[in-house]
């Protein structure tokens, strides 16, 4: 029960960030919308931490900067909805680095050293805001089953082994009914053929 699973591919204390960028993506409708400005308020004990977010590229030139850059990913889930595998390499995407450049941090005194709030203004004055919680997949809050078939179809597409989609189907069906299984091997079968 104390599992914790990363929905991301980056660096875990950036996901809470990265869950409330979507979670706003969502509540403003931000697809075709103008952001006009993106502000992290943190206690004053967040900006000492290596994942403060001005400690990030804007503007990552290979995968691992990307990963750990909170700007840059705050930037791809507010653009895009989602950061999967693919979208942690949009580095030229116009829309996430226009997003990205926009995050500002502000402190706010007396807050607590994990206390974190995401705000998001859009063009039109349209605003919303949400407090950092902890991170999706944490024991605390634990990723749904459909958020866990999402991360092992995505992870799926990018193995060194193709599989074909009903076989990646198949595989989460074995994994989710277990007891379905005669012989562990079957497992190993349907991901080894191709």
């Amino acid at each position: 029960d104390r599992l914790s699973l990363k929905p991301y591919p980056c660096g875990r204390p950036t996901h809470s960030y990265i869950d409330a960028a979507i979670k706003l993506h969502r509540e403003l409708d931000l697809k075709g919308k103008t952001i006009e400005s993106v502000t992290v308020r943190t206690g004053p004990g967040n900006s000492k931490s290596r994942y403060n977010v001005s400690a990030g590229a804007v503007k990552p030139s290979q995968q691992v900067e990307a990963q750990f850059s909170v700007p840059y990913l705050v930037g791809s889930a507010l653009a895009l909805g989602k950061v999967g595998i693919d979208q942690i390499n949009f580095f030229d995407d116009a829309a996430v680095l226009s997003a990205a450049s926009l995050v500002k941090t502000e402190t706010v005194e007396g807050a607590s050293g994990d206390w974190a709030e995401l705000e998001v203004v859009c063009a039109g004055d349209e605003r919303a805001s949400t407090e950092l919680m902890p991170p999706s997949g944490s024991p605390e809050n634990p990723l749904a089953t459909e958020q866990l078939k999402e991360k092992f179809r995505d992870c799926a597409a990018h193995a060194a082994v193709g599989l074909s989609g009903q076989t990646v189907e198949d595989l989460i069906g074995l994994i989710m009914h277990p007891e379905s299984l005669t012989d562990s091997s079957q497992l190993i079968k349907l991901s080894t053929d191709n």
